[in-house]
């Protein structure tokens, strides 16, 4: 009984595998330059198309001449582009909390 079991098993098991690496050869294998070639072709074709549409696009040259007016936007600056804010560290102060520290590394309180 415990024979016929493990034989199920490992048929179904052994099945399994099959159709896993069957699935994952086509996966893992290398593209195809010229295949990659033409996706990237078609991707910069389509951004170039959506910029040039944007360009062209009465609708949003209009909005954004509303929102250079609402946000007082001065000539030449490119609204459609994200500035990156710039932050500097503040200068912290240390705090006398009355403790000092030994030379064997144990605080005591001087009050």
């Amino acid at each position: 009984m415990l024979a016929s079991r493990l034989a199920a098993v490992g048929r179904t098991v052994q099945l399994q595998v099959r159709r896993n690496f069957g699935a994952s050869a086509v996966v893992l294998q290398k593209v195809d330059p010229i295949q990659q070639l033409f996706l990237d072709k078609i991707k910069e074709y389509r951004q170039k198309d959506i910029q040039k549409e944007a360009a062209t696009d009465p609708d949003m040259l209009n909005e954004l001449e509303r929102l250079k007016g609402m946000y007082k936007v001065k000539a030449g600056e490119d609204m459609t582009t994200l500035t990156v804010p710039s932050y500097q560290d503040i200068a912290v102060e240390n705090i006398d909390l009355g403790l000092t520290t030994t030379s064997d590394g144990v605080e005591v309180t001087t009050e």
